[in-house]
Order: structure tokens, then C-alpha cells, then sequence
């Protein structure tokens, strides 16, 4: 049985929120969590959250999201510093860190933060034999930090391979399904006026402009053996089949014709 390593995850919340936003980024912390202990034995979560004296319930929602995904959230209200607050929360997070090294024993410690005020604390941690990974966007990343951990993890990379790809996979996923939609959205209206179109120009079919997934056509049986009809549409000029477009290349009398409309 392979015996999985005891970690524990601090989070700096001032620090990761703050870049995370100026990236405009908005963070699952959950699955920031989550993917901190996959396959390890993630014993817990810890988050430390600065209050503005001025707005204290600004992060209130914050607190409640984090401490519903696992995180064990500590407050500090902060002082005023003329138009903003000061609130240095390195004191109580390097105590809470040092002692739960020295009580649990775990064999790795995640810091989510780029401070370099951490910098004692990691150095405690790594002579007790500890693996000290830390986790921070480039941006508001102690480069001393980086040096003195064990192993650096680059949440820009992370925001890249766990965001950005699995949106564009969804993107991707849901155009396929909207190619395989049988559903035609478009107003009877115009249809009405690609029908008109068609009979005004002489085209065999039509590629609706705002919607190139459909082709209209007069009906016919060689339209009927070769696609699968999707809707008919009927006006005084006859009746009219819709069908999804299928490599379609227009062809110069309706590239003529689209022009002129232009």
C-alpha cells in the first residue's frame, strides 16, 4: 500500500486574492485546495483573511465560500493607514505554522503566498526535515522565496492548465453540440427573406448570414435524398426545406449577391 505524504496547505488570501485580481483572475479556492493535495494526504487547509476597518463585511461572502470548501479561516481586523489599512498577518501566520510543523509532523508544508517575510518560517520548516512547496503568481512573487523553498508552483501555470484549457475545452465541446443541434434558431421573418432571396436571384440555396449552420432550398427530392431535412418553411412561391450547412463554399452568384446586399 503506498503511503501518501501528510501535507498541509497555508493560504495568504490578501496576497493571492490581490494578484489573482490584478489579473483579473477570479480563483476557485476550493479547487486550489484540492489540487494542493491530490495524491497526498491533505490534513488541512488554512486560510488568513485581513479585514478593512472601514468595510468590515467586504470579504464576508469570501469567508463563508473558503470556509465551506474546507479552509479553517482566521480574521484580523487591520488599522487605519491614511486612505487605505495596514494589516500584517505574518506574525500569527508563522506561529500557527511552527507549531502545527512541530505538533502534526507533516512531510510537506504548502505556503500559498509570495512574501518574502515568510522567508524565517520556511527556513525553520526545511531544517525539521519538512518539503516546503510554495505556491504564488510571478507577479507578487519573492524571488528570495523562491530560492529558499523547496519547489516553486507557478499558479500562473496553474490558472493556464486548469482555467484557460478546460474553458477552451468546453468552448470547443459546446460549438460541437450546437453543430449537432437540430434546432433552427432562426425567425420565421428571416427565413422569409432568404425564400425571397432565393427566388429573386435564382439560387439553388442559401446560407442564412448569421447563422452559417443552415442552408435553405426549394424543395425538392434530390435535396430530400441527400440531407436530412430539418424544418420546412412554406410561402405563396412554394415550399421550402432547411438543412444543415455541410462544408458549405458559396458560390459566386451568391457571393455576387451577398455583396450587392452589403
Amino acid at each position: 500500500m503506498i503511503q501518501l505524504q501528510k501535507t498541509i496547505f497555508f493560504l495568504d488570501f490578501a496576497n493571492i486574492n490581490r494578484a489573482a485580481n490584478d489579473k483579473n483572475i477570479e480563483l476557485d479556492y476550493k479547487h486550489l485546495k484540492d489540487y494542493m493535495g491530490f495524491q497526498r494526504e491533505l490534513l488541512d487547509a488554512y486560510c488568513y483573511i485581513p479585514i478593512d476597518p472601514r468595510n468590515e463585511h467586504k470579504f464576508d461572502k469570501d469567508i463563508e465560500e473558503l470556509q465551506k470548501a474546507g479552509y479553517f479561516a482566521t480574521t484580523k481586523v487591520g488599522t487605519y493607514a491614511g486612505d487605505t489599512y495596514k494589516c500584517d498577518f505574518d506574525v500569527e501566520m508563522a506561529i500557527d505554522i511552527t507549531k502545527m510543523a512541530h505538533v502534526i509532523r507533516p512531510d510537506i508544508v504548502v505556503l500559498a503566498s509570495g512574501d518574502s517575510d515568510l522567508i524565517p518560517v520556511v527556513n525553520e520548516l526545511r531544517k525539521m526535515g519538512i518539503r516546503v512547496e510554495i505556491a504564488a503568481f510571478n507577479s507578487s512573487m519573492s524571488k528570495l522565496l523562491r530560492l529558499k523553498s523547496s519547489s516553486f508552483i507557478d499558479l500562473d501555470i496553474y490558472y493556464q492548465e486548469n482555467y484557460l484549457d478546460n474553458a477552451e475545452e468546453r468552448e470547443n465541446n459546446e460549438e460541437e453540440n450546437l453543430e449537432n443541434d437540430n434546432t433552427v434558431p432562426i425567425p420565421d421573418e428571416e427565413i422569409e427573406i432568404a425564400a425571397e432571396v432565393l427566388e429573386d436571384a435564382g439560387l439553388e440555396t442559401y446560407v442564412f448570414e448569421q447563422n452559417r449552420r443552415f442552408t435553405i432550398a426549394k424543395d425538392n427530392e434530390v435535396i430530400r435524398q441527400s440531407v436530412e431535412v430539418i424544418r420546412e418553411f412554406q410561402n405563396e412561391h412554394g415550399t421550402y426545406v432547411i438543412y444543415h450547412t455541410e462544408d458549405f463554399t458559396p458560390n459566386p452568384n451568391q457571393e455576387q449577391n451577398n455583396n450587392n446586399n452589403n
